[in-house]
Order: structure tokens, then sequence, then C-alpha cells
């Protein structure tokens, strides 16, 4: 007997095959956010992207630690009132993620969806994401496409491909309106703690946030797929 998780596997990918794609529907510009310093990671990625057919976007963000950043707003305060302060690749990473937003915006692209260099998405993206952009409410103003840590979270069903989570942690993968996309702008600042956890307490419940019932995205450093960045740099096939 297949377990609950099986079945509902199975289901989702009866769904899937039986769901007509629209002809005239367009995925959104993807916009790549990786480091020049890290090479292979935009390769890989692109190489991927180009397999499933979709246009995308290299965008070079910021290195904290080469570049010579310096955080000056503590997140914390220890337990003898002495400040505690973000590691500076992590504040590079916020300022990356700033970065592609603008860049985006002013592409004048209604919608978007800003990626990490280690995403991964399933074959049928194309198919599972215009399901899921159809059964998004007309607030809809941002999601999480791929999402982890939602356990312990509140949520709300909306549908049956579509729900809300208060709210989940990865920046890997997510979706943008452009009007969303100048809000955060707005709200991402002062840079004091990791994006994802900013994008929670800051950006988000401000925004009408929605993810899919399923994450339909990945990122290869959570499934252990993707080398260290401290390692010595893998061969990317051409």
């Amino acid at each position: 007997e297949r377990s609950r998780e099986e079945h509902g596997e199975g289901e989702r990918e009866e769904e899937i095959l039986q769901f007509n794609m629209s002809d005239d529907f367009k995925f959104p510009p993807v916009i790549v956010v990786t480091l020049a310093e890290e090479p292979w990671k935009g390769k890989q990625t692109s190489k991927h992207l180009n397999a499933l057919e979709i246009e995308h976007t290299i965008h070079e963000g910021t290195q904290g630690v080469t570049i010579g950043l310096r955080a000056t707003n503590p997140y914390d305060y220890d337990q003898h009132g002495s400040p505690l302060f973000m590691h500076i690749s992590q504040i590079g990473c916020v300022l990356s993620h700033r970065n592609a937003l603008s860049v985006a915006i002013a592409s004048g692209a209604p919608e978007f969806i800003v990626v990490e260099d280690d995403i991964k998405f399933p074959e049928k993206i194309k198919l599972m994401f215009q399901m899921f952009r159809e059964a998004l409410p007309p607030d809809a103003e941002v999601a999480q496409l791929a999402y982890r840590g939602e356990g312990d979270k509140p949520t709300e069903v909306v549908n049956d491909r579509v729900q809300r989570i208060f709210y989940p942690f990865c920046s890997s993968c997510i979706w943008w309106t452009r009007e969303a996309a100048k809000k955060a702008l707005v709200l991402l600042k002062p840079v004091d703690r990791p994006f994802d956890v900013m994008l929670i307490q800051k950006v988000f419940p401000f925004l009408n946030h929605y993810v899919p019932t399923r994450s339909i995205g990945d990122d290869l450093s959570n499934t252990k797929e993707w080398p260290s960045s401290v390692g010595d740099a893998p061969k990317i096939e051409a």
C-alpha cells in the first residue's frame, strides 16, 4: 500500500498529465542571481534552463567578502550586551537580490521570476507553473515557488494548487509582480539579517504572498547536489 505522500504525488502527476497548456501562455522572464567569483554555478544553471527552453538573463551579484563589505547594523546582542553582526557574505546576498529586483523592474516586465544559481526545476516546470499561475488569486503579488521550513507555520488552503503559509524559508525561486518588487525595495532595509529572513520579517507580511501546495522548484544546495563554494570548482561541460 502506498504511503499518503506517494498517493499525493501520484494524484499530482495525474493532474499534470490531464492539464492542457495554453498556446498563448508565456513563462515569465527569469533572472538568475550568481557571482562572478563562482562562474561554474551560473554556467550550470544556464545549461539547466536552456535544456528546459526557459529564457533567462544572468545577473552578477555582490560577493560581500571580496568586495570588502562590513556590517554596521547588529541583528542581535549576546548575553553580555555585545552586538552580533551578520556575515558579510550574507550582506552581499541581500544586495545581490535587491539589485536583481531593480534590474527586473527597469525591464518593464509586469511579472518575473528571480532565481538563485543553484535552482533546479522539474522537467514539466512550464506546465506546473501555468497550473499554479492560473490558480493564483487576482490579488497575488509575490509567491515562493520553492520553500521549506513550513512545518510549524500557520497555513491557509486557498485551493488545490495554492496556499498561504506564514512564512516559510527559502529565496531560491520567487515570482514577483513588478509593483510588489518596487515595494520590496523600500522594505528591504536596513540590511541586517539573511535575505530570506528579511523577506519573512520585513516584506511578505506587507504583500499578498502565496505558495504552491508543493514546491515546484528546489535548490541544489538544499539537496546536497551542489558543491561547496569553498571547495574546488567542479568541471562543467560546455
